[in-house]
């Protein structure tokens, strides 16, 4: 059995700038998307605002939905303004600094995880309740109150394939990143 080769303090940069840029990548991946998810709820929902202007149920259901997203979108850019990537340099080849960035950048998406998990339990149904209801605009000939069953069974329905969407979203952008971070740190305080 060979012995471990001890790897200079720059091959260790290399490596864990690797790691870390391929975890960053789909967080970044994700704010591109959730970016683009949040730009369509918007104009869609201004737009059936202007579509069924004088529908003030409908109408107060879509700003309603409008006002909902305004504080996710205000954290989202916040919290995303301050995951900038790591920068590595030749004077931060210490291996407290970059256990204090990695550390830093951990606790960072962590937050934000958490905030985003918060929010999506009142998005789903908020978003599965829209989504019935711009249905029942579309094929008005069933009103809401004679087939309770059916538009009942379609916001389920809805309501389980955002929960399943969100599932998988989060265990790929999040939980694995937040893993595998975790996983260089800790490997860092062990060896360090």
């Amino acid at each position: 059995m060979q012995p471990a080769m001890e790897l200079s303090d720059t091959a260790l940069v290399k490596l864990i700038r690797s790691g870390v840029k391929r975890e960053q990548k789909m967080v970044w991946e994700y704010c591109i998307a959730s970016g683009f998810w949040q730009w369509l709820v918007y104009a869609a929902l201004t737009h059936f605002i202007v579509r069924f202007w004088g529908d003030w149920k409908f109408v107060i259901a879509c700003a309603a939905l409008i006002v909902l997203y305004i504080p996710f979108t205000a954290m989202f850019i916040k919290k995303f303004r301050h995951m900038r990537i790591l920068k590595f340099n030749k004077s931060a080849l210490l291996s407290q600094d970059i256990h204090a960035s990695l550390t830093t950048q951990y606790k960072k998406l962590k937050e934000f995880f958490a905030f985003k998990k918060r929010f999506d339990w009142l998005n789903i149904p908020m978003c599965s309740f829209i989504i019935v209801f711009i249905l029942y605009k579309f094929n008005s000939s069933l009103t809401l109150n004679e087939n309770i069953i059916a538009w009942s069974a379609v916001f389920l329905f809805y309501f389980t394939l955002f929960i399943i969407a969100i599932y998988f979203e989060n265990k790929k952008r999040f939980k694995a990143p937040l893993e595998k971070m975790e996983g260089v740190i800790r490997e860092m305080e062990l060896n360090g």
